[in-house]
């Protein structure tokens, strides 16, 4: 992988960090910042971060190709998302509200659902972008 694009992986995961440690992630990306923006001052291009602070190693999914670790992460969200939302509407059921409204409440609170467990798993970045993959999907017309 390149080192830019190492870069660009550090800062995304320093920031997708805010949602769980606002104070620890602002200070890391500050850090960050401060040492990116000095390497580029001194014309150091091919080190705009130190190896210390690149990410080291490859995850489970870094072996995958993009597009299945993007599948994979919508298929673990849908189906926890799908479990929540099940569970929540046999609560309810148990409560005495009437179908009329536990359906549309389900139809509504899935995607909801979905997106609130990618961001906390991933981060607000990622899931953002993976809402806008499938939107798009689904927006999409027929190929011609």
């Amino acid at each position: 992988m390149s080192h830019v694009r190492l870069v660009e992986t550090t800062f995304t995961q320093a920031a997708d960090e805010l949602l769980r440690d606002r104070e620890g992630a602002a200070r890391k990306l500050g850090l960050l910042a401060a040492t990116a923006a000095s390497s580029i001052a001194a014309d150091r291009f091919q080190e705009i971060l130190p190896e210390a602070l690149l990410p080291s190693g490859e995850s489970g999914e870094g072996s995958l190709a993009p597009d299945r670790v993007d599948g994979l992460r919508l298929a673990k969200a849908c189906t926890w998302s799908v479990l929540c939302v099940t569970l929540f509407s046999l609560l309810l059921a148990g409560l005495g509200v009437p179908a009329e409204l536990m359906v549309p409440l389900a139809i509504l609170a899935f995607p909801v659902a979905a997106y609130v467990l990618l961001a906390a798993r991933h981060g607000l970045n990622e899931a953002s972008r993976l809402t806008r993959s499938i939107s798009t999907f689904f927006s999409s017309g027929p190929p011609l």
